[in-house]
């Protein structure tokens, strides 16, 4: 065989081998709860979601979530599934937990399942299963103008914590940020100069999102 020939041929071998190779793809009974923790960047999202699917497996099984109770509810038929899952909501409302909470922990019952159908260790949904009705707050203007500005008198500009305080209430009411954000700022990205500031926050993982700064918020 020439040096052609052997080159085809083990391009050929290449292209015949089967995918196991590489890639285990033979996991018949995944982690779907590590899973679905791993697939969360928040720490506080993991901790929420795992404590949250504890919940769910505590009250409906006896056990907290371990990888076989997971997939023995995984592995159900649907209808079994969202009884068990109707069940669950129904102990929720008469301990009588809010509407948010209740939505809260269905929310991770069917991020599990939505995993799970992912990974291929179920094959239905918890879409028929409709979450508490919240009825949203009439206003979320926060304070006016005149409100806002008696609150910024109270802060003693003489003293480092009056000041502290001073700029965080005009990047608050300036930028509309949230505590969260506010609690990630370093003074070292503060850009006086360009008037701007990296944020960090909900919804954006490890990215910043530059923001321009008011006159007033640059001063203080």
């Amino acid at each position: 065989m020439n040096q052609a020939d052997s080159s085809i041929a083990r391009l050929e071998a290449s292209l015949d081998a089967k995918i196991e190779r590489y890639f285990d793809t033979l996991d018949t009974d995944p982690d779907v709860l590590k899973q679905l923790l791993a697939d969360k960047r928040s720490e506080n999202t993991r901790r929420a979601y795992e404590r949250d699917v504890n919940d769910f497996l505590q009250t409906m099984t006896g056990m907290p979530a371990v990888p076989d109770n997971v997939l023995e509810f995984l592995h159900l038929e649907e209808r079994q599934a969202v009884s068990v899952v109707l069940k669950y909501k129904a102990k929720l409302i008469d301990k009588g937990l809010k509407e948010a909470t209740v939505n809260r922990w269905l929310a991770a019952v069917k991020s599990l399942v939505e995993m799970g159908r992912k990974l291929g260790a179920c094959h239905y949904t918890l879409g028929d299963i409709k979450g508490e009705k919240v009825t949203s707050y009439r206003d979320t203007t926060g304070v006016d103008r005149p409100t806002f500005e008696r609150i910024l008198q109270q802060c003693d500009r003489t003293t480092l914590t009056g000041k502290r305080d001073y700029a965080l209430l005009r990047l608050l009411w300036g930028n509309a940020l949230r505590r969260n954000e506010i609690s990630q700022l370093n003074i070292r990205d503060f850009d006086p100069a360009g008037k701007t500031l990296p944020i960090f926050g909900k919804g954006r993982g490890t990215q910043a999102e530059t923001i321009d700064l008011g006159s007033a918020t640059v001063q203080a």
